[in-house]
């Protein structure tokens, strides 16, 4: 079963979504104020920037167990765009009092001290041996599948020529993490589970 969060047309979903992205510390998901006006940013731009604000709204046992001075790491597979935008994007921030450490899925990888994985759309999320390894830890999922429910916790889609993201609140809860209501309020649709 899944919950949209309302049918607020066309005006009142962009007015709503941009003020939660002023909330969740952007302007809207694909736009930047400049002096000159507005400047369209490219989408892997915009996932980089959704995939540094997601961890600041997602509680995780695994980032509590962290120690405070120890980097938040976040592994990238099947986009080198969004992996050289997101390594940019994230020198000199921080999740609370962690470092960011954004790096390619490694052979072999085994998620020891991920915290956020997120796989492309070059990436068969079918086959691929992390989804399911993932699906069984504390690590936020992000995934770009094909339209239908989420293979992860968070999956990025393309609507009315921008970049948004449905929620799986039954991934996040199986999993261990507690997804934030802000979250919740800019998603473009929210799983809840099959109750």
């Amino acid at each position: 079963m899944s919950v949209h969060m309302g049918s607020r047309g066309r005006w009142g979903t962009a007015l709503l979504t941009g003020l939660l992205m002023t909330c969740l510390g952007a302007t809207t998901p694909t736009e930047t104020k400049t002096e000159g006006g507005t400047e369209t940013r490219p989408p892997h731009v915009v996932k980089a920037d959704f995939l540094l604000r997601f961890l600041d709204y997602i509680e995780s046992p695994a980032l509590a167990q962290t120690a405070p001075d120890e980097a938040v790491v976040m592994v990238i597979g099947g986009s080198d765009d969004v992996l050289q935008a997101l390594q940019r994007a994230a020198q000199g921030r921080r999740v609370g009092t962690h470092p960011v450490v954004c790096r390619p899925v490694a052979e072999g990888e085994t998620l020891e001290r991920v915290h956020l994985l997120y796989l492309g759309p070059g990436t068969d999320l079918l086959q691929h041996p992390l989804v399911k390894l993932a699906q069984s830890l504390p690590v936020v999922l992000v995934t770009d599948a094909p339209r239908g429910d989420p293979v992860g916790v968070i999956n990025f889609i393309w609507t009315q020529d921008r970049v948004r993201f449905d929620v799986s609140l039954e991934a996040a809860e199986r999993v261990g993490l507690k997804v934030s209501s802000r979250i919740l309020q800019v998603a473009h649709r929210v799983v809840v589970g099959s109750r």
